[in-house]
């Protein structure tokens, strides 16, 4: 029983960062496209499409989607 506790726990502490990142890419979809690529631009305000955010932002909600449905699946096996 407590592997089954441990392998939920960890599932979860190893979902905890993705979430922020896909939350973040979420919020600010320019600034997480310039995370590490800030130094290659001359002028430090980049312009992005609006397609480019909406991609984004789609992107995002579809992996938070799917890393749900991963999780949940995890949890469901460990438990059953």
């Amino acid at each position: 029983m407590f592997i089954k506790v441990l392998e939920c726990f960890l599932a979860v502490i190893f979902c905890v960062p993705l979430y922020a990142i896909l939350v973040y890419q979420y919020f600010n979809p320019k600034e997480s496209y310039l995370f590490g690529k800030r130094w290659m631009y001359k002028d430090r305000d980049v312009e992005v499409t609006d397609e480019f955010i909406s991609f984004c932002k789609k992107s995002a909600i579809i992996a938070i989607v799917v890393t749900t449905f991963f999780l949940i699946t995890i949890i469901y096996s460990i438990f059953n």
